[in-house]
């Protein structure tokens, strides 16, 4: 069910990504613009009802790692703020007490744990504030007793339905499907993943005065800060496979087109399979430098291709790829495959997946650096009257994005640099922009702020003609 419900959401959204790049006329991109954000709004529907099912089904699983606690709060704040701003409520965060630095927890999950619930105390609250509150007490040297709540001076819940409301498909009686909307579905999801995390929600509220939501987990353990894994936003994208020989193999012809014009941008000389028999007769042929293989295809499986070419003499070493909405699947057969690219394929994710197996590529990301350890060919290394005009063209979104840190005003700075730019413009201002929407789609704070500080150093230059940002 999984692969067959997200597989033709790889097409939309990614063909849609495609085009957005390409598109130059102003009420196209509004079009491919309407056409993403639906997409994905119908994709987060299909992920809660998707997780819903795997919880129910005892299927998932947490992914543990080392996360810095305070950033990852400021991450919620800062994508929530613009929300609750629009509103005018107060979004606010307090780290209380003595806390740990870096705990080991499933980042992607409580994520999506507080988005749900600071998102819900946004939407049920007409005035006055929603606070974000994390506060602990350690257990012993290893582990914690972490607290997380979310506080709001909405509408509140009846009494007697603070239990129902965890349940799926619940909503409180009486509310406006109309005004508030929903599924009845985020709550549930919530209480099973934090008892997926050994821990308990709860939920306490007064009708007209608010309600305060409690994520109690009773043993997580402190990770060391040397065990952080890098984030690195600002690494350079310029990434060229110098003619490697890649076949792909998917029976769906737009998912093979994808791929294909994923790898080809970035240099790759690709070869399509249609099916598993297909695929044995083209990697024959072309001794593939790596094959991406979808999972689930008719007769032949993704996995059973996998097999047989582990098993042949010449073609066991080739590194595999698998392609798949379901990872499940994937992690029963690990040993199979050298990495997973989960559907929808996003460009980042595919390119970071591509670079691990193929040659003449960047192996790893590079380290974060400053503006002044940035390339001699970035925009401040250009001409005078280039960066006053680069300096001019996003100025009054600059000014807003690093005041605020919202997520609108970020993306309104972002859509004013690529309006700005096309072919002909200098390659270090396309770099920077990529730099700059890649920090952003990682939730990568510090590195944001970074590429922000950047475009502020050249923003006071003296202002020149607009037509020259091409030249």
């Amino acid at each position: 069910m999984s692969h067959e419900i997200r597989t033709p959401m790889n097409a939309i959204l990614g063909f849609a990504s495609l085009l957005e790049k390409t598109a130059t006329d102003p009420l196209q991109r509004e079009y491919i613009a309407a056409i993403r954000s639906g997409g994905q709004t119908l994709l987060q529907l299909i992920n809660d009802i998707l997780d819903l099912s795997k919880l129910e089904a005892g299927k998932m699983r947490l992914e543990i790692e080392p996360t810095e606690l305070q950033t990852f709060i400021e991450e919620i704040r800062m994508f929530m703020s613009e929300r609750a701003s629009s509103k005018g409520i107060e979004l606010r965060t307090e780290l209380l007490g003595t806390l740990p630095t870096v705990v080991d927890i499933d980042t992607v999950r409580m994520r999506q744990i507080l988005f749900n619930l600071v998102g819900n105390a946004i939407k049920f609250t007409d005035r006055g504030w929603v606070t974000i509150r994390v506060f602990g007490t350690p257990n012993d040297d290893e582990t914690w007793r972490l607290i997380l709540e979310v506080e709001d001076t909405g509408i509140g819940i009846p009494n007697d339905q603070l239990e129902a409301i965890f349940e799926a498909f619940q909503q409180v009686e009486g509310q406006s499907t109309r005004k508030y909307g929903g599924t009845g579905l985020g709550l549930a999801i919530c209480k099973r993943l934090a008892t997926l995390m050994g821990g308990t929600i709860s939920v306490r509220s007064t009708v007209g005065s608010g309600s305060v939501f409690t994520v109690t987990l009773p043993s997580v353990r402190q990770a060391q800060i040397e065990g952080m894994p890098a984030r690195s936003a600002s690494a350079e994208p310029a990434v060229d496979f110098g003619g490697a020989v890649v076949v792909v193999v998917d029976d769906i012809e737009s998912n093979r087109a994808l791929l294909r014009s994923y790898l080809e941008h970035h240099g790759a000389v690709v070869h399509e399979a249609g099916s598993a028999d297909e695929a044995e007769r083209l990697i024959a042929l072309t001794e593939p430098a790596a094959v991406f293989t979808d999972i689930q295809m008719p007769n032949r499986s993704g996995i059973d291709l996998a097999e047989q070419l582990r098993r042949h003499p010449r073609w066991s070493r080739i590194p595999l790829v698998a392609v798949t909405a379901s990872p499940l699947t994937c992690k029963e057969h690990a040993a199979l495959f050298d990495t997973v690219l989960l559907k929808p394929i996003v460009h980042d994710t595919f390119l970071q997946a591509a670079c691990s197996i193929l040659p003449n590529s960047i192996k790893q990301q590079q380290p974060n650096v400053t503006a002044a350890e940035e390339s001699s060919d970035d925009i401040e290394s250009l001409p005078p009257e280039q960066r006053s005009l680069i300096g001019k063209v996003a100025a009054a979104e600059w000014q807003a994005a690093i005041q605020r840190m919202s997520s609108t005003d970020i993306e309104a700075f972002i859509a004013a640099l690529e309006r700005a730019a096309d072919p002909s413009s200098p390659p270090s201002f396309r770099r920077y922009i990529e730099r700059v929407r890649r920090a952003y789609e990682q939730f990568d704070i510090t590195g944001l702020r970074q590429q922000l500080e950047r475009y502020g150093t050249i923003i006071e230059s003296p202002v020149m003609n607009s037509s020259e940002v091409s030249q």
